[in-house]
């Protein structure tokens, strides 16, 4: 590189294959000093040159250490990142960052497979282990991972991020409630929502306008699952609690035209609501659904039965 090249305002760094242009020809200058490996003759020759030029200004010098060479490089690599992400997919075998869909897609069908079956995480017991936890941690850890490895891999990779929710406690039915993955678009196919006790005790005590809200709110999400295959709600209270508003999540359950399986759990509850009836209406009306469960209602009876 002559002295004449070097005063170009730009920065090479071979390393990196990067080239970036600088604000004036300070900038440049202390770029290409920092960022070679050693400071040769020809690099003290090109200073002295710079330096001696009339039109050289010492105000324009905005760098003044090596960090600020690695920080505008940085932030010239998320320019790129920027850039390329508006780029269009590109057809054939690189649809998906050089995977073939085929094989992305054979990917999500095992990982769907290697899920614990809907019937098992209903009989889970809503006090959760940390072993597992701490395996439903991982798998969401993996998930996420694989999501971005690049832009074309998210959207597939929801089909199993949203393909069963597990909800355990009020703020996550409220949170979900409002994110973007409650809607039909999503693909949700399993819902369970596990309320444990220590909730229940104080919440569902007698009725009041809270506990309506919240069934309300239960079955807001429900009308806006209208894929669901499988439902489970499981509520742990005590005896003699109130379920106001439940009607009206027994009201969404059925207008869910794809439903196969449904579970109704409660834990020692004699409540005013009996949804049994309301259950066999609609029932009688769903040739889809396959298998139910009506567990210690109000009769504190279990009724399972395979159509």
């Amino acid at each position: 590189m002559s002295s004449r090249e070097g005063l170009q305002n730009t920065s090479l760094d071979p390393s990196m294959d990067l080239c970036i242009t600088f604000g004036s020809e300070s900038d440049s200058l202390l770029a290409h000093l920092l960022t070679q490996k050693g400071f040769s003759r020809r690099h003290f020759d090109l200073l002295m040159e710079v330096l001696l030029k009339p039109g050289f200004k010492l105000e324009d010098l905005t760098l003044t250490c090596s960090s600020d060479v690695e920080n505008a490089i940085s932030e010239f690599r998320q320019s790129l990142v920027a850039e390329r992400s508006f780029l269009p997919y590109v057809t054939g075998s690189l649809s998906y960052a050089g995977i073939p869909p085929v094989v992305l897609d054979l990917v999500i069908d095992y990982m769907i497979n290697q899920e614990d079956h809907f019937l098992q995480e209903t009989n889970i017991s809503s006090n959760q282990t940390d072993c597992e936890n701490h395996t439903h941690f991982k798998k969401y850890k993996e998930l996420l991972n694989l999501s971005l490895v690049h832009r074309s891999w998210t959207v597939p990779i929801q089909r199993v991020f949203y393909r069963r929710i597990v909800l355990t406690n009020r703020h996550s039915l409220q949170k979900f409630s409002r994110s973007p993955a409650c809607t039909t678009r999503t693909g949700v196919r399993e819902f369970i929502y596990k309320i444990k006790k220590s909730e229940t005790s104080t919440f569902f005590r007698g009725g009041s306008a809270a506990t309506y809200e919240h069934w309300s709110t239960l079955a807001s999400v429900l009308c806006r699952l209208q894929n669901l295959r499988f439902l489970c709600l499981s509520i742990e209270a005590e005896y003699g609690s109130e379920l106001e508003g439940f009607e009206l999540v027994l009201e969404a359950i059925s207008k869910l035209k794809n439903l196969e399986g449904l579970w109704l759990q409660t834990s020692r509850v004699l409540v005013s609501v009996d949804p049994e009836a309301k259950i066999w209406i609609f029932l009688s009306k769903k040739e889809t659904v396959q298998v139910y469960g009506l567990i210690d209602w109000s009769t504190r009876s279990t009724n399972q039965n395979n159509k």
